[in-house]
């Protein structure tokens, strides 16, 4: 015995997508032979029936049969004599989220890092770009650069830049 249905959603694609990828088949359900034990889908799911302790006894409801420690999958499908129908758990619905298209918190961090990565000054390569970059004062307090003086010949050649308020500077003179 088998059933066709056509899922509410599957006629309805996004205008960029490719027609291509797009099923135009019908999901089909079929019992297994235990006695209405097992109901497996054309699609490749496999569902068992759920208990229900109230009811008018025309109504079976499927349940996935994935469930296990690690997972719990909460599809189910209601049958109504002939027909099936596929539902999603109302917890599932809700785990979701208000906009699940928009990205994440990460994401979006790394795009403005990304962003402001573009407005920050080269890295030096070596050494020689090291000793010779251009310190923007224009980003320090005020009287923060005390002084940036060379120490050192040639290869053993550093720079040194010492920075300090003046608070700083009477509390190291006490």
């Amino acid at each position: 015995m088998s059933t066709s249905l056509t899922h509410p959603a599957a006629g309805t694609i996004e205008d960029n997508a490719d027609d291509s990828d797009v099923s135009d088949t019908p999901v089909n359900y079929t019992l297994g032979r235990r006695k209405r034990g097992m109901l497996v889908s054309s699609t490749g799911y496999s569902y068992t029936v759920k208990p229900v302790k109230q009811g008018n006894g025309q109504t079976t409801h499927w349940r996935c049969t994935k469930r296990n420690g690690s997972v719990d999958c909460r599809a189910i499908v209601t049958q109504k004599g002939e027909q099936y129908q596929p539902e999603l758990a109302a917890s599932l619905q809700a785990r979701a989220g208000h906009h699940p298209g928009l990205p994440s918190q990460v994401a979006l961090l790394r795009q403005d890092n990304r962003a402001r990565a573009k407005m920050r000054p080269e890295e030096p390569k070596d050494l020689e770009d090291l000793m010779n970059f251009q310190l923007d004062e224009h980003y320090l307090p005020e009287d923060f650069l005390r002084a940036d003086f060379p120490v050192g010949v040639n290869r053993r050649r550093r720079r040194h830049l010492l920075l300090a308020t003046q608070q700083q500077l009477d509390f190291l003179c006490q």
